[in-house]
């Protein structure tokens, strides 16, 4: 826990106990807290409860004043700073207060072109993988790369969210029992390289149950302990990503690849890249509502459809070129078999009508004949 985060649950507030209950999402929670927190330092409030009583129109000024702030001397980049409101924003309207807070949104500053707007690469897959040996970085790669999910979603994921499937892959529940519940999948790849991670923990005397964790901290070198928070789970990123992630020119702390979005971001474009890709399928899979806006009330796709929507994308998740190559030699198999069945079939096809056109020509025949004798006994 931060300095901020223990600074922040130091005050017993009634105010700040509304404000936390009105957060549904943990993580959104933490986030929210820190911003908080660091906003009442900068207030130098100590008092929560009394802050919020006092007076509408110093509160204003304070948050104006807050605003230019963050603009001139904090540091913080331009298209960060809006979203620091919206914690701000549900503090106050939780404890009754009302404030201009359209003037407050004209002080904030115009949004600037975003760093990390590119996905990870394969090629930068493999350059993180040879530099991880332990196996639970390993498995982090292999899962992020093939599930696209987003990191808040990881430490909460348990054993019981994982179903093997028959063609070697395995779907993972994300969000459980929340609105935003949703079926994604690990290649063959991803699953054999988490099945290492856990049989790993196995054999250093872990147990693991179906509530286990599937990504857990680590402590005293190779023993785990609980559920990896989202800051451990953000500290291992940048230590996996180092090796290929660039700073810009303009700012040292600002980079073309978002150290954990970007592998999302790769599986959002490898998906929506393949011709054959059913793209209402492919954002259930991103754990999106969908293409269109009653998607999310109307289009239930099951677990088996979404599977097979996930087997055409397996062979460009594949991070591994032997293993791509593998999956390419079976795909040309089963195309150069199911030419070969058409073949035969087309074969057998022949044969049958020249055996229909035969039987119709002899029927004809016979037709032809007993006409002929007909008339012969009538004439």
């Amino acid at each position: 826990m931060s300095n901020d985060e223990t600074h922040l649950e130091s005050k017993n507030s009634r105010a700040l106990h509304l404000f936390e209950s009105a957060i549904k999402s943990e993580a959104t929670k933490v986030q929210y807290k820190l911003i908080v927190s660091k906003f009442l330092d900068w207030a130098k409030v100590d008092d929560v409860d009394n802050f919020v009583a006092q007076d509408q129109k110093k509160l204003q000024i304070l948050i104006e004043d807050y605003v230019i702030y963050l603009k001139t001397k904090s540091g913080l980049s331009p298209n960060s700073i809006p979203r620091q409101f919206f914690a701000l924003q549900l503090l106050f309207a939780m404890n009754d207060v009302i404030l201009n807070w359209v003037k407050i949104r004209k002080l904030l500053p115009a949004a600037v072109k975003l760093s990390g707007e590119y996905p990870y690469t394969n090629d930068h897959l493999r350059m993180m993988l040879s530099n991880s040996k332990i196996p639970r970085s390993r498995a982090l790669i292999h899962f992020a790369a093939s599930t696209g999910c987003r990191i808040g979603a990881i430490p909460d994921l348990k054993i019981k969210h994982l179903t093997k499937m028959e063609d070697g892959c395995t779907a993972v529940l994300i969000y459980d029992g929340s609105t935003e519940e949703y079926y994604s999948f690990l290649t063959p790849e991803a699953g054999k390289s988490l099945d290492e991670y856990l049989q790993q923990r196995e054999r250093n005397g872990e147990k693991i149950e179906s509530e286990s964790p599937i990504f857990t901290k680590i402590k005293n070198g190779w023993g785990t302990t609980g559920h990896i928070r989202v800051k451990e789970l953000k500290m291992l990123m940048y230590r996996i990503t180092k090796c290929v992630v660039k700073s810009k020119n303009t700012s040292k702390t600002r980079y073309d690849i978002q150290l954990s979005h970007g592998f999302r971001k790769r599986f959002a474009s490898i998906l929506k890249n393949n011709d054959n890709a059913n793209l209402s399928l492919v954002e259930k899979l991103m754990g999106h509502r969908g293409v269109f806006n009653l998607d999310g009330r109307y289009h239930k796709p099951d677990l088996e459809t979404l599977h097979k929507e996930f087997d055409k994308h397996i062979q460009n998740l594949t991070v591994d070129e032997s293993m791509q190559l593998r999956l390419q030699l079976e795909e040309k198999n089963a195309e150069l078999q199911e030419n070969e069945g058409l073949a035969r079939m087309n074969k057998r096809y022949k044969s049958e009508v020249s055996e229909i056109k035969n039987m119709y020509l002899e029927l004809l025949d016979l037709v032809y004949k007993s006409q002929s004798e007909k008339n012969e006994i009538q004439s």
